[in-house]
């Protein structure tokens, strides 16, 4: 039997459902995600009205922009993007909730119920990752594209573009299942490329809408390096790992929108569901296959879930549906590791110790956050680097991961410039949980 259409009540329980999970799980949650960091660094100077200095980082900036008014207010940055996230991530459903309707009548209560705890949606806007803000603009755009309003898939996909560069390809998976009228979702996606590129240079940045691509340039990881050249081995090995990431970044959803993609081939609603994943694919397996990067697409395959769930008769449907809820909510629930608070109560220790003009160098840029200092670039800083950081005169303290191999070298290069910092006790046994080693320069 096929359950009736979800009501006003109905979806506004569901909402009120995912917003609830998710500010729960916000709550439990210490400290945010390294990139987090620089969106919230972003967020408190768009706040400012410096906005040539949030502009300067290398990740897009709607999401920071829509947590940088809450800045006012005066309450903990990070507890106010959660509080973003959440709303983001359970208004999200709507849209969702009317694609499924649209392409899986039916569905959409049990559709709804396991968007509510799709784990990595849950996690990472705990953290402050900007996945919330794309699947909220991604899902209006994915509805459009279903409903063939052109226009409108532009507008929110120039959105999602400001969120994650790879919301472009919503814009072009519409130009790719109807050529003939698709074209008219580019004006509103070029708007925001060209909008965010000129903001840039008239910043003095130059015209670049995508500086995250120089960023990695460098990185060695990445198939299309900027220094090895093409490496098919990391292609190779990006593709053998997709289907890991897909699994741990949707888990039952990711099953049955398998399913759905099989059963729904046909269905001519869907076929610019199917143009823009293969985009988001290749653009993963061409950069990093990560997980959380596979999970941002969920808005886009969770009505095709619920298409597989149509597909299947009522005996198949109900334990599939159960299992994949409490897999979700089991994995929802699984938190940040605890001693990572450790990070934030020496670098706001370290911040308060800092006098204007000195510097706080590390590889960890949470630390450097909770300094109250511009976050580190989104990679990883080499020996090189950080001693050549640390060894600049306005350094003062120096905090490295012990779990990195090379955190010895380091400390043997800094020789006799740097000494172990003495802390108070409780700061000394957070630092040592998290594996902190702080060090402060010989005057």
């Amino acid at each position: 039997m096929i359950e009736a259409p979800l009501d006003r009540r109905g979806l506004r329980m569901m909402v009120l459902g995912a917003f609830l999970l998710r500010a729960f799980v916000s709550a439990l949650t210490g400290v945010p995600s390294q990139d987090g960091t620089n969106y919230l660094w972003m967020a408190e100077r768009f706040g400012e009205g410096a906005w040539c200095a949030g502009l300067d980082e290398v990740f897009p900036p709607l999401w920071p922009l829509l947590v940088a008014p809450l800045t006012w207010l005066g309450i903990d940055t990070f507890r106010m993007g959660q509080l973003v996230a959440a709303l983001c991530g359970a208004f999200a459903l709507v849209p969702v909730l009317r694609t499924t309707e649209r392409v899986a009548p039916g569905m959409t209560r049990l559709v709804g119920t396991l968007w509510i705890v799709a784990p990595i949606a849950v996690r990472a806007g705990a953290e402050c990752y900007s996945g919330a803000a794309f699947q909220l603009v991604g899902a209006w755009a994915a509805w459009a594209l279903v409903e063939r309003r052109f226009w409108m898939v532009g507008a929110y996909a120039g959105l999602a573009f400001l969120v994650r560069p790879e919301g472009a390809a919503l814009a072009l998976g519409a130009v790719l299942v109807s050529p003939f009228r698709g074209w008219r979702a580019l004006p509103g996606l070029g708007i925001a490329v060209l909008g965010y590129g000129a903001a840039r240079a008239a910043c003095g940045y130059g015209f670049d809408p995508l500086p995250k691509l120089a960023l990695h340039a460098g990185r060695g990881d990445t198939p299309f390096d900027g220094v090895a050249g093409f490496q098919g081995d990391v292609l190779l090995d990006n593709l053998l790992q997709l289907p890991g990431a897909w699994l741990e970044g949707l888990q039952g959803l990711g099953v049955l929108a398998l399913v759905g993609l099989w059963k729904a081939r046909r269905e001519t609603s869907l076929r610019g569901h199917y143009w823009v994943l293969l985009i988001a694919l290749v653009a993963i397996v061409t950069f990093l296959t990560r997980r959380r990067f596979v999970a941002a697409w969920v808005f886009l395959l969770a009505p095709l879930a619920g298409y597989g769930l149509r597909s299947l008769n009522e005996r198949a449907r109900f334990p599939l549906v159960l299992v994949s809820l409490l897999i979700g909510l089991l994995s929802s629930l699984s938190l940040q590791e605890r001693d990572r608070i450790g990070e934030k109560v020496v670098g706001e220790y370290l911040g308060g110790e800092l006098q204007p003009g000195e510097d706080l160098v590390t590889d960890l840029t949470r630390i450097r956050w909770f300094a109250s200092l511009r976050p580190n670039p989104p990679r990883v800083l080499s020996v090189e680097e950080l001693v050549e950081a640390a060894r600049a005169p306005s350094a003062r303290f120096v905090v490295l991961s012990g779990r990195r191999d090379s955190a010895d070298l380091i400390v043997a290069e800094l020789g006799a410039l740097f000494r172990s910092h003495a802390m108070a006790e409780d700061l000394r046994n957070a630092a040592q949980r998290r594996g902190l080693r702080v060090l402060e320069r010989v005057d």
